[in-house]
This record gives C-alpha cells, structure tokens and sequence, in this order.
C-alpha cells in the first residue's frame, strides 16, 4: 500500500507538469478546472483512499499509523484540488465554468468539514444564474446527463442542516427541489431521488417530533423494489415504529393491513395497495420464494389480490415487523 501511495505523489507531479506544458494550448481557466478535477479524481477514484482505509484492520497498530497517513494525505490531496477550484472562481469570475467550481469547491470543503465556506458556495449556486439543464457528459465528480447545480445544492444544504440539528432549515431546502427538481432520463434514477427525497423529508419532520409527518413520507416507500434500495428508508421507518408504537399496536396495524389489500385504477393501470397506519402502500411484485420459483404457472393462477397479499408477506417490511411483534 505505501509503494502504491508513493507512485501516487509522482503522479500527482508528472500529471500537474502535463497540464502545465499543455496550458498554452488551452484556456487557463479550463486548465485549472482539469488540474482539480483529476486530483479529485485521483482521491476517489484511482487510488481510492477510502476503500484502502476500509480494508485495513483498524485494531491493529502499524495499520492505525497507516491509516492516519492515508486520511493525511487524501486531505492533502483534496486542498490541493480546492485551490485550483479557488483560484479559477477568483481569477476568472466571467468563466463559462464557474458554477462547476463553485459546485465542486463545495463538495471538498463539505468533505474536508469546512462546513460555513460550502455553505456560501451552495448559496450562491442556488442565488446565481446556474443552468441546472447544462449537459454534464456523465463525468467527473458529478456523474449525471445533467449538471443539476440547484438541485445538487439544495440537497447539499438540507443534509448540512439536519447533521446541525436545524430541521425547519432543513425543510426549507428540500422543498426548494421543487423549484429544482431532479432530471434524468432514467426512471430508475427518478425512483432512486424519490427514496432519497422521502429520507431526507423523513429525517426532518422526525427530528421536529411530527411523527405522523415523518411516516407519511416514509411509509410509502417501504415495500419492495425491484430497481433500486429502499434499505436505509425501510430501517429508519421500522426504528420510528418501534419506538413510538407499542408491539399490540403494530401487530393490530399489521393485521389490518393483511385484510385491507385492495385493487385500484391509477391512470391506465390498476395497483395493488394497502394501508398501514392509515398511509397507503403500494404493492410491488417482486419478491419471489421456492413457493413460486419452480412453480411459475402456479403464481400466474392466482388473483391480483392473491398475488399482492403474497407479495406483502414477502416484504422485508412485513417480515422484520411480524418477527418484532411475534417475540
């Protein structure tokens, strides 16, 4: 590991000396903006510091020693990286790329825990004239068909202010992504953002002990799915019952929800739901077991409503809710 961190700092010196010589050719605000991105992307990506401090064994003490000089120089790195981000904003405030500096200046600074700084950088992306529909070209430290600087800072602010345990402030920037909103070819990706929108509307409301709200965005979005995780959305949700409802009640919930699964027409689709805690949830036909693996034609047999009641037993949801009120 430590040869393979010394190649790095050679690297880092024949790959600046390469921009440099080649700056002549280019515009210099352009240059910079290379220079720090492909240090960041020496930090992430090719050496990836993060998964080399993860695989060391952290109880051991010549890794412990190791570890601290990883984290020293990834944060070396880093600062090195946010200077050149800096020093284009500064010196060529006019640049087609000053909103991806401000975005990526932002970004290091959250990471390296100056937390006021990125707070003026994600305000005055959300202030400036950001154009959020900008191509990106899925590349660099934000890969997505769309620069999506608003949005970005939006979610960037929200989960700023719910770590400082300012949720009302929280609010307010997760409801400005509807100004923002998300764009992306990919309805996965969609559904993906909807998850990470409900945790985070989830999170704030809960930390303001509105538990009714919390659960109204969360609970929708606990049941299965087959295109993206719902994992961490799904544990918090299941923590927020468990410690505001007793096991009778969740189990007379859970019950209720058994008998309550019901057929509706949505546009030209009819969907399977239920209701938990009055909140209704959406059926998704995903989970599959040896009932049914071997058996397909068997599943097929059965009615929509059959076919939804198995899916929900399925859940992961129902599952870990059954086994905490059944011990």
């Amino acid at each position: 590991m430590m040869i393979r961190i010394n190649f790095s700092v050679l690297y880092i010196i024949l790959l600046l000396h390469t921009f440099n010589v080649n700056a002549q050719e280019n515009k210099e605000d352009f240059t910079l903006f290379d220079k720090g991105n492909a240090l960041y992307s020496l930090v992430y990506h090719d050496i990836n510091f993060d998964n080399a401090i993860d695989m060391l064994d952290s109880t051991n003490y010549e890794n412990q020693i190791e570890i601290k000089l990883l984290k020293k120089q990834k944060e070396e790195i880093l600062e090195i990286a946010l200077e050149y981000f800096e020093n284009l904003i500064h010196e060529y405030p006019e640049s087609d790329l000053i909103y991806r500096a401000q975005n990526n200046a932002a970004i290091i600074l959250h990471q390296l825990d100056y937390i006021d700084l990125a707070i003026e950088y994600y305000l005055n992306i959300i202030n400036g004239n950001a154009n959020d529909q900008e191509p990106n070209g899925g590349e660099g430290m934000m890969a997505e068909p769309y620069a999506l600087y608003k949005n970005r800072a939006c979610k960037s602010l929200a989960e700023i202010y719910l770590n400082r345990k300012n949720y009302k402030e929280a609010l307010k920037y997760i409801n400005l992504t509807k100004k923002y909103p998300y764009q992306h070819f990919c309805g996965n990706e969609h559904v993906a953002n909807s998850i990470y929108i409900a945790t985070l509307y989830t999170k704030s409301h809960y930390g303001l002990n509105d538990i009714e709200k919390a659960l109204s965005f969360a609970l929708p979005n606990v049941l299965n799915y087959p295109i993206t995780s719902n994992t961490y959305l799904l544990n918090y949700a299941l923590t927020i019952l468990k410690s505001n409802y007793s096991k009778e009640q969740l189990s007379l919930e859970l019950k209720k929800s058994l008998k309550n699964i019901k057929l509706k027409k949505e546009k030209s689709n009819e969907i399977t739901f239920t209701t938990f805690l009055g909140i209704e949830l959406e059926i998704s036909y995903f989970s599959f077991d040896s009932n049914f693996s071997d058996n397909l034609e068997k599943y097929f047999e059965l009615s929509e409503i059959e076919k939804g009641t198995y899916h929900y037993k399925n859940s992961e949801f129902y599952i870990e809710l059954f086994k905490y009120c059944s011990n």
